[in-house]
């Protein structure tokens, strides 16, 4: 009995992990079927360009879209579709068919028009595109992006801040709960410990300043004359002062008296 209820479990566990999808990966969709979803119910689209020799795209695959933090915002708020620059097949999108270019691209691998148009012109591998409700305004944005800065952008335009806020004013006031270095440990946790850090780094200051407070001057304010080298001496005792300047008394002496001689006639 307890074999058989044993396997039933097993069952009902392996039943389970085929039929529910798995929250923290990205559930890619063709463009097809993102259109088709997006007529039931409105939603942005998140598009992925890459190619298959491209090294950053597979980064970005492997460290940004497998974040279950990113992985679940993005299929919350987006429909996800990836689209490679280099396909052959052509694409039919908003009463216009795209097709494949070759020789065009870099080194001449080719291009499809789709790519073309959905980075405006600007192609660079990886690239990430947002579209509106409505399939317009396509916004795109060049480069490997680590999972903090996807953040921010999936937060741009899935809460429609683009629409009224710059992007460098964004950038500045907006903070991601993911943390920058280990791309997973939420920032609040991060930021608790730095303002520890940052207490006891100031407490710690605080007792080193009150120690060396230098020594405050009494109530008692005593002049001193000043001393100059010429012209007058000063003398802190007495308070008297000499002129240098003044001439010394004279030291002439007056000659002396007079001999009187027999016929009245001074002789000296």
């Amino acid at each position: 009995m307890r074999g058989l209820l044993s396997l039933l479990l097993v069952v009902g566990c392996l039943m389970m992990s085929f039929t529910l999808p798995n929250q923290s990966e990205v559930r890619w969709l063709t463009l097809e079927e993102a259109m088709a979803q997006s007529k039931i119910h409105p939603k942005k689209i998140f598009v992925d360009i890459y190619t298959d020799w491209c090294t950053w795209c597979k980064k970005m695959e492997k460290f940004t879209f497998n974040n279950p933090y990113i992985a679940n915002y993005i299929n919350d708020k987006f429909y996800p579709v990836k689209i490679d620059a280099e396909m052959s097949q052509s694409v039919y999108f908003k009463g216009q068919n795209y097709i494949f270019r070759p020789g065009e691209g870099r080194k001449g691998r080719g291009v499809h028009e789709l790519a073309i148009y959905l980075t405006r012109g600007r192609l660079s591998y990886p690239s990430v595109v947002f579209l509106d409700e409505n399939l317009n305004n396509p916004q795109p944005v060049a480069g490997f992006q680590n999972p903090a800065r996807m953040d921010m952008l999936l937060k741009f335009f899935g809460e429609d801040y683009y629409k009224y806020v710059d992007w460098n004013l964004f950038r500045q006031i907006y903070k991601s709960p993911i943390d920058w270095r280990t791309q997973s440990v939420p920032r609040q946790r991060q930021m608790a410990r730095t303002q520890q850090r940052t207490q006891s780094a100031t407490s710690s200051q605080q007792r080193v300043a009150k120690t060396q407070q230098p020594v405050q001057p009494s109530h008692k304010t005593t002049t001193t004359q000043p001393t100059y080298k010429t012209g007058v001496r000063t003398n802190t005792s007495t308070q008297q002062h000499y002129n240098r300047t003044t001439p010394k008394p004279s030291t002439y002496q007056s000659p002396p008296e007079p001999r009187r001689v027999g016929s009245g006639r001074a002789d000296y």
